[in-house]
């Protein structure tokens, strides 16, 4: 690789930084200069075009004689230089003056540095010390998944160590079931979605997997976010698919059922018992069906198409086409008093705070009416009881208290905040304009 002046790859040269400047004890003064890593610096490749990456650095006297031997360098508190000499056991490289401008030196440890690892850099010169720097690895470490549990049915959720990529990990294929229990069902993935934390990830089956038994999942392609791909050694975990409650006293297992003789015929588990077993798998289902039956009345637990009509039952005037099953069950919990504050100030707030978490208040539009302790009584030209028109007299705004974190309401938050308003609002008001207020800068819509 080309090098320049100060003996660095050409393609890295940094300019000179100021950044500390330490005085020794014989009256001397130096600067730290030409750091690679650069101090703070994040994501550092541990090779650079096939060589492992140096720790690059230079010192410049700003007055004296410039020699190498009263450099000291500590990394991750081993002592690497000493006088002038690399000592470190496992570290190579190179201690030179340039002329008679700087000390520069090159250093390379022989096993690279952890994946994601911080590194501290200590220099000193003729017994002076400055302030220390350090900078990060890149992450170079393939993920691992950490565990497999199942949340239901048809839903497993993987953990890996750390955040994989949604690129890469949202993709049904990657995802593959193998049965360890014998007679196990064997769905293929159709659905997956990830957390806010990128580290789980819900794998969404075609069917539910057969009660109790015990799986494998089989993870293939997944990336973390700097392009690391999975190895087969960690990426198989095996889990207990659900068992759902069982009354009490209840055991309906069809093998049970056949008779002791063809028992006796069909050892080993012949072609009888897992006959018998598919059977089985249907009839749990069935049983697990009319067990949670009931369900359907409890908003809590009940399918999304009952809510739906819970919600139609209760004559819900909101549009919930866009909602979450969450937000509907939220919504159903809260309508019937929603109702009884519908027509009130106190009301419109308390619905906007519980359905969209925003805090607004209310305030009457009175363009042109007669305020109190502002316009005086006697004055013609300020003396009114009330707006002329009825528009005016009964118009109100709305103001839209925002943090700084979300400075902006979302087009579609907006308009479900429309949408709660012209219901909550009292009959024979009107809405006249939002207005989205941040440290006291108002923006209308």
């Amino acid at each position: 690789m080309a090098q320049n002046v100060y003996g660095l790859p050409s393609v890295q040269v940094r300019d000179v930084v100021d950044t500390s400047m330490s005085e020794t004890e014989n009256g001397g003064a130096y600067r730290l200069i030409n750091r690679v890593p650069e101090p703070g610096e994040a994501e550092v490749p541990s090779t650079l075009d096939g060589a492992p990456t140096p720790i690059l650095l230079q010192v410049l006297p700003l007055y004296g004689e410039v020699s190498a031997q009263p450099l000291g360098i500590r990394v991750d508190g081993q002592v690497v230089v000493q006088n002038g000499e690399i000592v470190g056991a496992g570290w190579s490289g190179v201690i030179k003056t340039l002329g008679d401008a700087v000390v520069s030196a090159s250093l390379v440890r022989a096993t690279p540095f952890g994946s994601a690892h911080v590194t501290e850099v200590r220099v000193t010169y003729e017994g002076a010390q400055l302030d220390p720097y350090s900078f990060v690895w890149r992450d170079e470490t393939p993920p691992v998944v950490e565990d497999a549990a199942p949340e239901g049915l048809f839903i497993v959720r993987v953990t890996f160590d750390e955040p994989v990529a949604p690129t890469s990990a949202l993709v049904p294929s990657k995802y593959r079931l193998r049965a360890v229990s014998p007679f196990a069902a064997v769905p293929e993935p159709t659905v997956v979605s990830t957390g806010a934390s990128a580290r789980e990830v819900w794998v969404g089956f075609s069917q539910p997997l057969t009660f109790g038994a015990t799986y494998a999942i089989v993870v293939t392609g997944v990336a973390d976010r700097y392009g690391n791909v999975i190895e087969a050694d960690d990426a198989e975990r095996t889990f207990v698919a659900a068992l759902p409650e069982v009354p009490a006293g209840r055991r309906f297992v069809l093998w049970d059922f056949v008779p002791e003789l063809h028992k006796r015929l069909d050892r080993d588990g012949g072609a009888l018992q897992r006959f018998v077993s598919v059977l089985q798998e249907p009839t749990d289902l069935l049983l697990y069906e009319i067990d949670r039956f009931a369900q359907i009345t409890d908003p809590d637990f009940a399918p999304e198409d009952f809510v739906d009509a819970m919600l139609a039952d209760l004559g819900n005037p909101f549009d919930v086409s866009g909602l979450e099953l969450g937000e509907k069950r939220k919504l159903l919990a809260l309508l019937l008093s929603l109702y009884q504050q519908k027509g009130t100030t106190e009301g419109l707030i308390d619905a906007a705070r519980t359905l969209l978490g925003l805090t607004i208040s209310v305030h009457p539009l009175n363009e042109g009416g007669w305020m109190l302790g502002v316009h005086e009584l006697g004055n013609p030209d300020t003396t009114w009881l009330a707006p002329e028109t009825s528009f005016q007299r009964f118009a109100f705004e709305v103001v839209v208290l925002l943090p700084h974190s979300a400075p902006v309401l979302l087009a579609e938050t907006r308009a479900r905040l429309v949408e709660l308003i012209h219901v909550m609002r009292p009959a024979h008001t009107h809405f006249r304009r939002l207005i989205e207020r941040i440290n006291d800068i108002d923006s209308e819509t």
